[in-house]
Parts: C-alpha cells; sequence; structure tokens
C-alpha cells in the first residue's frame, strides 16, 4: 500500500502542474483576445474556452478530493487500489486505449485552449478532433461494459 500512496501522490502533483497551467491559459485568454474574425467567433470560442476550463477543473477537483481522501483513509486507499486493479475495468481500459486516449483527451484540451490564440481555423479542427475522440471514447467504454455484464 505505501507504493500506492506514492502513485496517488505523484498523480495529485501531476493534476496540480496541470491545472496550474490551465489556470494561467485561462488568465491569459481573459488577457489577451482571440483570433476570432468577428465579434460572435470570438464569443463562442471564448465560451466554449470557459467550458473547457469548466470541465477540466471540476473533474480535477473530483480526482485530487478522492486521491487526497484516500492518502488519509487506509480502507478508502485499499478500496481505490482494488478498484483500480479490477480485471475487468482494466480490461475494459485496454480496450479502450488505455491511458494512452487519456493523455490524447488532455493534450487536445490544452491544444485547443492554445489555439483559441492563434487561429480561428485550428480551434474549431482541434475542438471537432478533441469531440471525435471523446465521443469515440465514450462510445467504446458503453459497448465494451455491455459486452462484460
Amino acid at each position: 500500500m505505501d507504493q500506492f500512496k506514492e502513485v496517488l501522490q505523484k498523480r495529485l502533483l501531476g493534476m496540480g502542474t496541470y491545472a496550474a497551467g490551465i489556470v494561467l491559459l485561462a488568465v491569459a485568454s481573459f488577457v489577451r483576445p482571440s483570433a476570432g474574425e468577428t465579434e460572435e467567433i470570438r464569443a463562442f470560442m471564448a465560451g466554449m474556452n470557459a467550458g473547457l476550463f469548466a470541465v477540466v477543473a471540476v473533474v480535477l477537483i473530483l480526482s485530487a478530493v478522492r486521491y487526497v481522501a484516500a492518502l488519509r483513509d487506509d480502507e478508502k486507499r485499499k478500496a481505490l487500489y482494488i478498484y483500480e486493479n479490477d480485471e475487468r475495468r482494466l480490461y475494459i481500459q485496454s480496450k479502450m486505449g488505455g491511458d494512452a486516449i487519456q493523455l490524447v483527451l488532455l493534450a487536445l484540451v490544452t491544444a485547443t485552449v492554445v489555439s483559441e490564440f492563434f487561429s480561428q481555423t485550428v480551434f474549431f479542427t482541434l475542438l471537432g478532433v478533441l469531440l471525435f475522440t471523446a465521443a469515440v471514447k465514450a462510445i467504446f467504454k458503453i459497448v465494451y461494459t455491455k459486452k462484460l455484464t
């Protein structure tokens, strides 16, 4: 369990670093205008990024709360360890692309947010790729979960 405790601490550090980067991008999006060609498109891009910030923040906060609770309580840490090492869950995750798909989604969120400052075309392209990737992940999760139950 001590090794898992170290893993959780490293995850919290990584989540904190990612959250700090996202916050810096959020501040930059309020300071520097987006690269949209019209006022409506700039407003849409800013609103979409605000929504991405909110979703990422909620996911990071919920995960951090769960990890901190597991670090403080041995029973919760044991339950989280059992959940994360469940063979069915690991099989489904491997069929969906494993941790790689999660990293791709995080990178796409960051790239989409950054692209707001440079090009409207790139922003909408990356947004489409982000939404498509998330939809594929969700569909795979539903399909493989139903196959195993």
